[in-house]
């Protein structure tokens, strides 16, 4: 049997983002304050269309999806993946 994972992770319409190269990080640019940068090990990220929900009003936004490796399970082993992920604040926004 084959296991697909996803991550996914829902953001603000405030906020914008950028993938960065590698697929593995992406930086996060508030309305105000300095950036952060979203890393994930195990997986390889994609960004999407979400929708933000507040109340009765909705409006669109961005999500980071982050996809893991296929996984095929095997009868008497544990399915288990992990995938490590890092959200840390930067002093300047990073170049490419």
């Amino acid at each position: 049997t084959i296991l697909p994972a996803v991550l996914r992770f829902h953001l603000h319409p405030q906020v914008n983002v950028a993938l960065q190269a590698n697929r593995q990080q992406v930086v996060l640019y508030l309305p105000k304050g300095r950036p952060w940068r979203f890393d994930i090990q195990g997986a390889h990220v994609e960004l999407e269309d979400s929708v933000y929900l507040e109340g009765e009003t909705s409006a669109r936004s961005r999500q980071i999806v982050a996809r893991l490796p296929e996984f095929r399970a095997r009868r008497g082993q544990p399915a288990e993946r992990r995938a490590l992920w890092s959200l840390q604040q930067l002093d300047t926004a990073p170049k490419g």
